[in-house]
């Protein structure tokens, strides 16, 4: 298992929140940019979408200091957070 890459071992505590994402094209791309522009890493992702739904959940991991800035940033930003 220590072979596979990822967080294995990691003792790291990570907040998460669901983001609504509309199932058009370059949507995912938008959410992870203006994350970036808020300057949060995206510590684990986890993606939801039923086929001919309109739109998807994006269950998006990170450090707790940095849940409200995202989430209120987001929000700012016309994104639904769920």
């Amino acid at each position: 298992m220590e072979r596979l890459p990822g967080k294995h071992g990691q003792n790291r505590r990570f907040d998460t929140f669901v983001v609504m994402v509309d199932d058009t094209a370059g949507q995912l791309g938008r959410l992870f940019g203006e994350l970036g522009e808020l300057e949060v890493n995206v510590e684990d992702l986890r993606l939801e979408h039923s086929p001919g739904a309109p739109f998807g959940l994006a269950e998006i991991s990170v450090v707790p200091d940095a849940v409200h800035r995202a989430v209120d940033g987001l929000q700012q930003r016309g994104w639904r957070i769920a």
